[in-house]
């Protein structure tokens, strides 16, 4: 039986049920504005913003495509950092590796210094050509967004990466612990254990029955 499902998550690990967010969760701010990047993040700061908008998460990547208009591209928060030899996400981050790259990382071009999603819902990393719109967002947020559906059963999985295990009292709060980590794509509560399995990125053939595990399977990107 699979039931799609909508959750905020807290740190305080409460919640709530959800519909839309209207941007009250995912804190971004759309500029159609063209401008260059630099000028553009300068924009997001004067508007109350920490920059260009971080999306290391599904959630955050499919709100910023339903958002901005992306036909010619959009810049987001992407920008090689000299002392690193390398991009980076601007709140210091690195990039989660099922990101929807047009081409894959590491980006270590320092003449290519600029991130942006291009109309194929793809993320380029590139020059600062041309005066473009832009995505702002807050980073440093308590909560966030986690969309997904529960699974009666465990994933049969071909591939997987555990990110870690704890203990748990319910499914509820499984579901909160994955929405909390920006990596994670399923998370398995044990009712029988009372544990809680936070799963990455994972290859699925389908489920096994089993009666004291549910599977929350996050959107992906």
């Amino acid at each position: 039986m699979k039931l799609t499902v909508y959750f905020i998550t807290f740190a305080s690990f409460s919640l709530s049920c959800l519909i839309y967010t209207h941007g009250k969760i995912l804190n971004f701010r759309y500029i159609s504005r063209l401008r260059y990047p630099k000028a553009q993040e300068q924009k997001c700061k004067d508007l109350g913003y920490d920059g260009l908008a971080v999306l290391n998460t599904p959630e955050a990547f499919n709100y910023a495509i339903k958002i901005a208009n992306i036909a010619h591209g959009v810049y987001i928060g992407i920008q090689y950092k000299p002392e690193l030899g390398q991009a980076l996400w601007d709140d210091g981050t690195t990039f989660g590796s099922d990101l929807p790259f047009h081409s894959p990382p590491p980006f270590t071009d320092p003449d290519k210094s600029f991130g942006r999603i291009i109309w194929s819902k793809k993320i380029a990393v590139g020059e600062a050509a041309q005066a473009r719109p832009a995505l702002c967002s807050k980073y440093n947020q308590t909560s966030s967004e986690s969309t997904g559906s529960t699974l009666s059963g465990e994933l049969q999985t071909t591939s997987r990466t555990v990110l870690f295990v704890s203990r748990i009292l319910s499914f509820q709060e499984c579901a909160v612990l994955c929405g909390m980590t920006s990596d994670c794509r399923a998370a398995e509560f044990n009712s029988n254990l009372f544990t809680c399995t936070v799963i990455g990125q994972y290859t699925s053939t389908g489920q096994s029955a089993n009666p004291y595990v549910f599977t929350y399977m996050r959107q992906t990107f």
